[in-house]
């Protein structure tokens, strides 16, 4: 099984490149296909919080978040969830440099003084880049310290802590943490999607990442919408059976904004 992180670069940028990530993705799961398998991935604690970054952690935190997940979760290889990644855990803005652990977000806060930048601007960098984005506490209640530890952490936890908890997610049936588990459920239960080729769909749409598993005569197929805009799609996504999606609305042939679907004929 291979790590691969040539998509890491497109996750770092500071705009999501939606034809590039469809590009790196499908040659890893094209030029593998026979010799060996994927490990899937979307965050490590070496890059931000990717609900921040490629998604929309205020409008559409859920959807985006959920979205994110599905984008991965099908292809072919093994997936791995990252901490806090499925409660649906954000990048953090603590108020000063010092309350930092990253030797390089402090470095480059440094670099960024010296060179002119205004303290309030070097420190809004430091929000949209720094490593301590996915390395803050695991956010598992809304007591001190998100439940992590009754000790000091070595880093304050998320202010979203209280929202944005194990607990919380548990006792909401549409929360994030939810959903991951219906992906593995689904996963689990369909030979296709763990087993199945991979062929990727509307390649040239400016909106929407899909692709089909095709397994033993059954295809499945994944769209994700990852704009804060509708997105038209084909006539034949009406007449497909819904087996899983993010949001709660008569389908048509129009995804909605961060909506993702997996369906079947």
């Amino acid at each position: 099984m291979l790590f691969q992180f040539e998509h890491i670069d497109l996750w770092n940028s500071s705009e999501f490149n939606l034809p590039n990530l469809k590009k790196v993705w499908n040659k890893w799961q094209v030029n593998l296909e026979n010799d060996g398998w994927n490990a899937l991935f979307i965050e490590n604690h070496d890059i931000t919080r990717v609900v921040s970054s490629w998604g929309d952690d205020t409008r559409f935190l859920k959807e985006s978040a959920k979205a994110l997940g599905l984008l991965y979760f099908m292809h072919k290889g093994t997936p791995f969830i990252y901490q806090g990644q499925e409660i649906g855990m954000t990048n953090v803005k603590f108020n000063d440099i010092n309350e930092y652990d990253d030797i390089r977000s402090i470095n480059e806060y440094n670099q960024l003084i010296n060179q002119g930048m205004s303290p309030k601007d070097a420190l809004e960098h430091i929000w949209n880049t720094s490593r301590d984005n996915t390395r803050t506490p695991m956010q598992w209640d809304a007591s001190p310290n998100g439940g992590f530890t009754g000790g000091a952490p070595w880093i304050m936890v998320n202010p979203n802590v209280q929202e944005i908890n194990v607990a919380a997610a548990i006792r909401d049936p549409d929360s994030v943490l939810h959903y991951y588990r219906a992906l593995l459920a689904l996963r689990r239960e369909r030979d296709v999607l763990r087993y199945g080729d991979f062929s990727l769909l509307l390649h040239e749409h400016p909106q929407v990442f899909a692709y089909a598993r095709t397994f033993e005569g059954q295809q499945i197929r994944i769209y994700c919408n990852f704009t804060d805009r509708d997105a038209p799609l084909p006539e034949a996504f009406c007449k497909e059976k819904v087996l899983l999606t993010n949001v709660n609305y008569e389908k048509t042939d129009v995804l909605l904004p961060y909506e993702a679907a997996v369906v079947m004929a």
